[in-house]
């Protein structure tokens, strides 16, 4: 949590979002509108693909992730109870 605040309050590209939300200070405690998570999601997963070590492949997936199987060779994640959603 204390990532997405740091995000929101000093990195976040703000130019899109609701007036009222733009100038926020966001807290521990306080609200955080799922649109803007949403964008701090997306903005995290494209870093960590950015900085990823060469092999290291990322599939998104729509669904609730349900079960995770680490592995030599990564992580399997089953999502809403689709077998191999993915490695990363």
């Amino acid at each position: 949590m204390l990532d997405f605040i740091r995000w929101a309050n000093t990195e976040a590209d703000k130019s899109d979002w609701p007036a009222h939300w733009s100038g926020f200070e966001f807290t521990e405690q306080g609200p955080a509108p799922r649109r803007i998570f949403q964008d701090y999601l997306a903005d995290r997963l494209e870093q960590a693909r950015q900085e990823a070590c060469s092999g290291v492949v990322l599939v998104e997936a729509d669904g609730e992730a349900v079960d995770l199987d680490v592995r030599a060779d990564g992580v399997e994640v089953t999502c809403g109870g689709m077998p191999r959603a993915g490695k990363t």
